[in-house]
């Protein structure tokens, strides 16, 4: 159920992560460089 949750919510954000790219361009590209950053270090 959790699971199930997570990755519809995981889903959403990149639903809006990607309407945002469009919109915001070049501070969008800065987030996703930032959060590739907090993946790594979150291993």
């Amino acid at each position: 159920m959790l699971v199930t949750l997570t990755k519809t919510g995981a889903h959403r954000l990149e639903k809006v992560a990607a309407v945002n790219y469009k919109h915001l361009g070049t501070a969008s590209s800065a987030l996703s460089k930032i959060l590739r950053l907090i993946g790594r270090t979150a291993g």
